[in-house]
C-alpha cells in the first residue's frame, strides 16, 4: 500500500500580483529548491 501526502505552498506577493510567467518561474525554483536534493538521494 502507497503512502501519499498532498502539499499545498502559498506564494504571497506585496502590491500586484506576478504576471503568469513570473509565477511559472517561481514555482520552479521553490519545486526544485524544496525537492532536488530528494530527488537525487533516490539516484533519479
Amino acid at each position: 500500500m502507497a503512502a501519499e501526502t498532498a502539499l499545498r505552498w502559498t506564494l504571497t506577493a506585496v502590491g500586484e500580483p506576478p504576471d503568469q510567467s513570473l509565477t511559472g518561474h517561481l514555482r520552479h525554483r521553490v519545486n526544485h529548491l524544496l525537492w532536488a536534493d530528494l530527488r537525487m538521494s533516490y539516484g533519479q
